[in-house]
């Protein structure tokens, strides 16, 4: 960044889930986000920048980044067999944004998904409510990994652990994720 804005870059490390940040404060790129829709402070009333609707593609990559950043790929057990484990797939996206949550909602409908959005729950210390869109059912889940995908390896791997094994251990890294596929 130094060469482009002549600053420093603070980097974060957030090793929980694998993924550095980093802040650098400059107007001229802000400005360049705000162009595109994106701005800074609350996001209550974030919702999707119009070029999205303009193409199948950019509804798609739109999708998958979302998801890449705000939803999770996440397992629930099946607590009515005897030996409960997490088999029960689902892919989520939580955010504050309601209308951000129903633009989801009526863009996975168009591909002939069948969503649901959930009733919000409170957030992060209770600030704001919480808004849902869920896909549960395999043959949507299925559809969105092949058409849409993920390209975050923390939710790319469980998809790959869960293929192999049916189910994916909970509370496993990306690295242990990439042990149980060989690819270490």
């Amino acid at each position: 960044m130094i060469p482009l804005f002549n600053k420093k870059v603070m980097y974060k490390e957030h090793p929980k889930v694998g993924v550095y940040g980093f802040y650098i404060f400059n107007e001229k790129l802000v400005n360049f986000f705000a162009s595109f829709g994106v701005y800074i402070g609350s996001k209550r009333n974030v919702e999707i920048p119009k070029i999205i609707f303009k193409s199948e593609e950019f509804k798609k990559r739109f999708l998958r980044g979302l998801f890449d950043t705000d939803g999770s790929l996440y397992f629930d057990r099946n607590n009515g067999c005897k030996k409960p484990v997490n088999k029960v797939l689902g892919i989520k996206l939580g955010a504050v944004s309601e209308k951000l949550c129903f633009q989801v909602f009526s863009l996975l409908k168009e591909f002939g998904l069948h969503p649901v959005i959930k009733k919000p729950y409170k957030g992060k210390r209770n600030k704001n409510p919480v808004h849902c869109v869920l896909i549960y059912r395999k043959g949507d889940i299925k559809w969105y990994i092949q058409n849409i995908g993920f390209k975050n390896p923390k939710h790319y791997t469980r998809w790959q652990v869960f293929q192999k094994l049916g189910y994916c251990p909970p509370r496993t890294t990306i690295k242990r994720r990439k042990e149980i596929l060989g690819q270490q």
